[in-house]
């Protein structure tokens, strides 16, 4: 028997409305686990790939991000967990 298997779609919806689902949100862990530091606890993140430099500034609104490349802002908007920032940063042409 394989220990994989395909999950009907019912079944995720049994656990949706059971609300037995949790995911976490993003945090510095996540961020810097895409190579990105920081030296004033939080408040910039940056990473340098050549002569490139990337940042990722937390916003006004909580969950808020600003993603830059050098000086020109490529993505404003709410980044809930690792998961969606590393599509950002994918589609940003980051990763």
């Amino acid at each position: 028997m394989d220990k994989y298997y395909q999950p009907k779609i019912e079944h995720f919806t049994e656990h949706l409305e059971c609300g037995n689902f949790r995911v976490k949100r993003l945090d510095r862990e996540d961020i810097e686990s895409f190579d990105f530091t920081t030296e004033d606890n939080g408040e910039c993140y940056n990473r340098q790939d050549g002569f490139t430099l990337f940042g990722i500034y937390p916003w006004e609104k909580e969950n808020e991000y600003k993603i830059c490349i050098e000086t020109k802002t490529v993505f404003l908007g709410v980044i809930n967990n690792k998961s969606e920032l590393k599509r950002i940063l994918r589609q940003t042409g980051i990763l």
